[in-house]
C-alpha cells in the first residue's frame, strides 16, 4: 500500500505539470492506474501456485526495473509531447501508465497467496495494507512537496525493493 501510493502520488504530481491542471491529472492518473491495476490483479489469479515465490520475486524485480525506466524516460517523453492537444496528452498518459499499473496490480494478490496459506491472518494483511495506503497518501504528498517528484518515486521504488527482499529471503516451502 505504501509503495503503491508513493508511486501513484509521485506520478500524479509529475503528470499535473504535463496535463496542465490538477483535476485532469487526478482523473487520468487514477483512472489509468486503478483500472490497469485491477486487470493486473485479475491476471495474477492465473499464476500457478507452484513456484509462486519465484514468480513474485521475478515480478517485483521487473517492477523495480520498470520504475527506474519510468523515472529516467518520463521527462524526455513528456517534454516531447507537451505541444500536443489535451486529448492527445491524455492518451499519452493512459498509454504510459496502463502497463505500469497492470504490473503494479499483481504483487498484492500474489503476496497474499504466498504468505497466507490459511485465512487466519489475511485480515491483518488487509488492515496493514489499508493503513499504509492511508499513511502513504499523506506521506507521498508531503515528500513530493518537499523533495520533489523523483525522490517520491524513488521512495516508492525503495518500498518495492523491501518487498522484493521479504519475498526473496522467505524460506521456500518444502
Amino acid at each position: 500500500g505504501l509503495g503503491f501510493m508513493l508511486i501513484e502520488i509521485g506520478l500524479l504530481r509529475r503528470f499535473t505539470v504535463f496535463l496542465g491542471h490538477p483535476i485532469h491529472a487526478l482523473a487520468v492518473v487514477l483512472f489509468s492506474l486503478l483500472i490497469s491495476a485491477g486487470f493486473g490483479s485479475l491476471a495474477a489469479a492465473r499464476f500457478p501456485t507452484q513456484r509462486l515465490q519465484r514468480h513474485l520475486t521475478g515480478l517485483l524485480s521487473a517492477l523495480v526495473l520498470l520504475f527506474v525506466l519510468y523515472i529516467l524516460a518520463l521527462p524526455p517523453i513528456l517534454t516531447q509531447s507537451l505541444a500536443l492537444a489535451l486529448p492527445l496528452r491524455i492518451l499519452v498518459v493512459v498509454a504510459l501508465l496502463a502497463p505500469l499499473g497492470f504490473v503494479m496490480g499483481m504483487p498484492l494478490p500474489l503476496g497474499m497467496r504466498l504468505f497466507h496459506r490459511d485465512s487466519e491472518t489475511v485480515a491483518w494483511s488487509w488492515g496493514i495494507n489499508s493503513a499504509t495506503s492511508v499513511f502513504g497518501a499523506i506521506f507521498a504528498t508531503v515528500l513530493a512537496m518537499n523533495v520533489g517528484f523523483t525522490w517520491t518515486l524513488l521512495a516508492g521504488v525503495a518500498i518495492y525493493l523491501l518487498a522484493l527482499g521479504a519475498v526473496a529471503l522467505r524460506p521456500a516451502e518444502i
